[in-house]
C-alpha cells in the first residue's frame, strides 16, 4: 500500500468539487484519517520492534552456574543442607547410579522451568556419562509431555553447555567441573614439571656426579644469612646443614 500525501488529498478534493458539499467533506475526513493511520503504522510496526528488542537481548556468554560458594554467602545453612543431606546423601545412595539421578533430576527441572538450576544439572549429567545426544533426547521427549516452552527454554541453556563441553573435549586434559567446584579445589600448573620431573633432574645429576654452588651455614647462622640476602651479600644458595652443631 503506498503513502498518502497532502497532494493526494487536494487533488481528490479538487475532483469532487462539482459534488454535493457533504461528499466532499466526508471524503477528506476519510482520507485524513487513513493517511494519519498509516504514517503511525509505517513509523515501525509493533512486530518489528519487538524483533528488534529480541535481537538487542542475544548475546553469547555462558550462563552463570550457581557454585557452592555463592550459595553460602547469602544462605550458609542452605549450603549446609545442599552439599550434606542433598549432594552427599541423597545422590549417594546405591539403588541408583548418579547417573540415572542425573536424568531424573535434569527432566524434572525442564518440567518445571527451573532454569537456575539447568546450568549445574545439565553439566553435571554430562559428567555422570550421559551423552549430549541422550540429553537431546530427553529436552525433545519433554516438549510434547510437559509444554514446547519448557524444552525451548532447556535448548537454551544446553546449547552453552554443549558448546563448552566440545571445547573441552578438545583440552589433553578433562576434568570434571562440578566435582572441582563443589570441593572447592583448584587447578594449577608449572612450566618447571612435578615431582616426578624433579626426581627425574635429581637422579640425573646424582648419575654424573653434578652438584650445585650452595654455601653451607649452621642452623644458628639463619639470622646472618637473612640479613645478608636483604644486604644482597649473597652469591649461592644457603643450605642449612641439619646436622651441625649450633
Amino acid at each position: 500500500m503506498g503513502r498518502i500525501t497532502i497532494s493526494d488529498v487536494a487533488a481528490k478534493t479538487e475532483a469532487v468539487n462539482e459534488a454535493p458539499d457533504d461528499f466532499g467533506r466526508r471524503f477528506l475526513i476519510k482520507t485524513g484519517l487513513a493517511a494519519s493511520i498509516l504514517t503511525l503504522w509505517q513509523a515501525e510496526p509493533s512486530w518489528a520492534l519487538e524483533n528488534r528488542m529480541s535481537n538487542n537481548k542475544k548475546h553469547d556468554t555462558l550462563p552463570a552456574i550457581l557454585t557452592m560458594n555463592d550459595v553460602n554467602a547469602v544462605s550458609p545453612a542452605l549450603a549446609h543442607y545442599t552439599e550434606g543431606p542433598l549432594l552427599n546423601g541423597l545422590w549417594k545412595r546405591p539403588k541408583l547410579s548418579p547417573r540415572d539421578r542425573s536424568v531424573v533430576t535434569v527432566a524434572a527441572l525442564i518440567a518445571r522451568i527451573q532454569v537456575i538450576e539447568m546450568p549445574y544439572h545439565f553439566a553435571l549429567a554430562l559428567d555422570n556419562g550421559v551423552k549430549p545426544a541422550e540429553l537431546s533426547e530427553i529436552i525433545t521427549h519433554l516438549a510434547f509431555y510437559a509444554r514446547w516452552a519448557n524444552a525451548m527454554s532447556a535448548v537454551a541453556i544446553a546449547k552453552d553447555i554443549f558448546h563448552q563441553q566440545r571445547r573441552r573435549d578438545g583440552a589433553p586434559a578433562r576434568h570434571p567441573r562440578t566435582k572441582v567446584a563443589l570441593g572447592r579445589r583448584s587447578l594449577a600448573g608449572s612450566i618447571i614439571g612435578g615431582i616426578a620431573e624433579t626426581q627425574e633432574v635429581i637422579d640425573f645429576c646424582t648419575a654424573r656426579n653434578i652438584t650445585a654452588d650452595v654455601e653451607m651455614i649452621k642452623p644458628s647462622e639463619i639470622n646472618t644469612a637473612y640479613d645478608r640476602v636483604v644486604n644482597k651479600d649473597v652469591r649461592y644458595r644457603f643450605v642449612i646443614d641439619m646436622e651441625a652443631k649450633a
